[in-house]
């Protein structure tokens, strides 16, 4: 009787042991100044829910993609292996086409999220100094109607004293320059831009590092999920980070608030307004209008100007040159075509006389323009680079993957939102016709 307990005993464990077999690794990379945290609930989520196990080590994430590349081959190689698939959020993503170019063995495959696979342009705005710069001119747009009303409202007053409104309104413009842009600013940079050593270096657009990259092939399958952030993306990716990610709406709301405010002063200063009427004792006619237009460059930047000033300093703005040619251009009236007719067609001419006419009044004309182009991003890596995309660039990029978008998830929410369930699940159950075979993952 022992003795059969004992033989099932083995049969049950060497069950066990074959189903355990059949799981396979994978690999979490987290991004720049994240640690595990980051995806441990994909992690614990997908462990039960589906059949692989994971290694999701933190890793030194400020020594540059190759050192932290190599970090990554060490702490996770318990998950690696040929039937591994290998999950980078950001600059994790990198480091796994890095680890893919020296060590494709690693993995089998890789699907990167929100991954500056060309670059990440906020790295440039901030080294060269755009980002500052933006941050203060947005400042001084908002504080303009508050520090001009103050002190005219001061200075008038005291009369003869007008230093002391110049004074007042000074302050109280500081009070919106030394909170609100910068807090939403500042949020952004204490997440992902302060503190970063050599990976700011290695991630910025056009990099040494990246120049050497970009056009390496990794031969593995491959998946860029890419991240399609709501506007105002700005206001919403300094929510996520001021709120751990558990909020993208709350500077949003402020905003909102505030731009209802900076309007509301500017039509009263306008005198559309009782209050406006109000104002118009105070101050002269001319006065007043000056002041709306102080009220307006804060309402038109948090309405508008925050939101283009971030998309061009992410790169999510884009100036193309375009060429059209071929344009038809008249080159004499009518009356002269019709001269140049009646003395080349003669019997027998054809459409010879046509041909004559045709080359004297009209030609081609090339034209050169630019052009603005909008381009989704997840609010700090734009769509082209997140997917690795060739557009305008003049390496051309070998990544190549299949890419799956992410409505609605910033660069901070991608380790936990509604879109990234649903686009994991889309990879794992191949719902998709042109996701590798490799990638299907079956549920226990």
């Amino acid at each position: 009787m022992k003795k059969t307990r004992y033989i099932i005993a083995l049969w049950l464990l060497s069950v066990g042991f074959a189903v355990s077999a059949q799981d396979r690794g994978m690999v979490w990379a987290h991004g720049l100044n994240e640690n595990s945290v980051f995806w441990e609930g994909y992690q614990d989520a997908f462990d039960d829910e589906r059949r692989m196990f994971s290694s999701n080590p933190s890793l030194n994430s400020t020594q540059g993609v190759a050192g932290m590349a190599n970090e990554l081959r060490g702490a996770a190689a318990g998950a690696a292996g040929a039937n591994s698939i290998a999950i980078g959020h950001s600059m994790g993503g990198v480091a796994l086409r890095e680890v893919g170019r020296n060590n494709a063995n690693f993995m089998g495959g890789i699907i990167t999220v929100g991954s500056p696979m060309n670059g990440a342009r906020i790295a440039n705005s901030l080294a060269n100094g755009q980002l500052d710069a933006a941050v203060l001119l947005g400042a001084q747009d908002m504080a303009a109607g508050p520090a001009t009303t103050l002190g005219a409202g001061v200075t008038g007053f005291f009369g003869p004293f007008s230093w002391v409104g110049s004074l007042v309104g000074y302050a109280g413009g500081r009070v919106i320059i030394d909170r609100f842009i910068p807090d939403v600013v500042g949020n952004i940079r204490q997440d992902l831009l302060d503190n970063t050593g050599q990976s700011a270096v290695d991630l910025s657009e056009g990099s040494a590092y990246m120049q050497q990259a970009i056009p390496s092939f990794v031969d593995l399958p491959r998946i860029s999920v890419f991240g399609n952030e709501n506007s105002p993306t700005l206001f919403r990716i300094s929510s996520s980070a001021a709120t751990n990610g558990a909020n993208d709406t709350q500077f949003v709301d402020v905003a909102n608030e505030l731009g209802d405010v900076y309007d509301d002063a500017y039509e009263s200063f306008k005198g559309t307004t009782i209050i406006g009427r109000v104002w118009r004792v105070l101050y002269t006619t001319g006065s007043n209008l000056y002041i709306a237009d102080q009220w307006k460059k804060g309402r038109d930047y948090v309405r508008e100007y925050a939101e283009a000033d971030w998309s061009r300093l992410t790169g999510a703005v884009r100036t193309e040159t375009v060429t059209v040619s071929g344009v038809v251009v008249s080159l004499c009236t009518s009356q002269e075509y019709a001269n140049c007719m009646a003395q080349n067609c003669t019997p027998g001419s054809g459409g010879q006389c046509q041909q004559i006419c045709n080359s004297r009044c009209y030609g081609t004309e090339t034209r050169t323009y630019t052009q603005q182009v909008q381009q989704p991003s997840d609010a700090f890596i734009h769509q082209d680079s997140q997917t690795g995309a060739n557009r305008l660039r003049v390496q051309n990029s070998a990544w190549n993957p299949v890419a799956i978008e992410a409505l609605g998830a910033n660069h901070l929410e991608q380790g936990a939102h509604p879109s990234m369930d649903a686009a994991f699940r889309i990879i794992w159950d191949r719902e998709l016709p042109n996701i590798p075979d490799f990638f299907a993952t079956a549920r226990r």
